[in-house]
């Protein structure tokens, strides 16, 4: 899904400009570069996801009542980019 918002996001006005729409390829290794890089558009894809992915966690912690989240791989080394 970030890949999938990445193509969209480069393709909205406010983001006509972004460096990211010249990249050959996305994953979400090179969104973060551009993320880190202070591109805006790699920017809002993270906190869109960062989003998304607070209210899956919201809602799983709300069913299973646990008390302890870990997160890691990549989705931990983006974390401060959500």
């Amino acid at each position: 899904q970030l890949t999938a918002r990445a193509r969209a996001i480069v393709h909205e006005a406010a983001y006509a400009q972004s460096p990211m729409k010249q990249a050959p390829e996305l994953n979400p290794k090179i969104i973060q570069e551009f993320a880190e890089a202070g591109d805006e558009a790699a920017i809002e894809v993270y906190r869109e996801i960062g989003a998304l992915l607070g209210e899956v966690l919201v809602n799983v912690i709300r069913v299973t009542d646990i008390h302890t989240v870990l997160l890691g791989g990549g989705v931990s080394a983006a974390l401060p980019l959500m």
